[in-house]
């Protein structure tokens, strides 16, 4: 997932095909903390301190 507005916020929420195990979030703050959560076929990301970190390059892998 790429960000389409840099410095936009980066809170959000998407549709995942089915069969997804996997996602690559770039585009974040570098080392920044974040919550990231699956609901059904839902993903949704909140910059709220989670548990997931992002790298010094500002990418979070997620698998499920």
């Amino acid at each position: 997932l790429f960000p389409n507005t840099l410095g936009a916020s980066r809170n959000f929420s998407l549709s995942l095909p089915a069969g997804v195990s996997r996602v690559l979030v770039t585009g974040l703050a570098a080392n920044g903390s974040y919550s990231l959560q699956r609901n059904g076929g839902t993903l949704t990301l909140s910059e709220s301190g989670g548990s997931q970190r992002a790298d010094s390059g500002g990418v979070l892998a997620a698998s499920f």
